[in-house]
């Protein structure tokens, strides 16, 4: 065996490296063939480029733009949902209203007279079923102010 063997050889660069060791003339050639070369042979780390700084971009204010826009539809759409709540809640109540009539106009004049006596309610004793109707319903639904 010579001096000259065993041999280290190295491959990657100066910071991050693998090494190998050659102990005669076949394995140190078997190396160099895979890229393994003398540890001053090794070149200089490259520079990773994480990101590029650059001067001031529109970007961040576009972005911020659009979220405010987004904000202002948002409460656009929020007050057209509370008005399509409102209205809806009125017509229900309207339709609840009607068909409340429709029963009671169903009823008799002595039905009306037993739920106005519950409800502690007076009236006359020559009073028509529309009368009742009217007296029942009001009691129901008072008129708003």
């Amino acid at each position: 065996m010579s001096d000259e063997f065993p041999k280290a050889l190295y491959k990657g660069d100066l910071k991050n490296y693998n090494f190998a060791t050659a102990y005669d003339a076949n394995a140190e050639e078997q190396l160099r063939s895979e890229g393994y070369v003398h540890f001053a042979e090794l070149p200089e780390p490259k520079a990773i480029v994480v990101g590029k700084v650059s001067g001031p971009s529109e970007e961040p204010n576009n972005i911020k733009q659009e979220l405010l826009d987004a904000l202002q539809d948002n409460e656009k759409l929020k007050e057209e949902n509370l008005d399509l709540k409102q209205k809806y809640i009125a017509e229900n109540n309207a339709l609840r209203k009607q068909v409340r009539l429709l029963e009671l106009g169903n009823l008799d004049a002595g039905e009306l007279r037993k739920i106005l006596d519950e409800k502690q309610i007076k009236y006359g004793s020559r009073d028509g079923k529309d009368e009742l109707v009217k007296l029942v319903f009001d009691s129901e639904y008072p008129e708003e102010e």
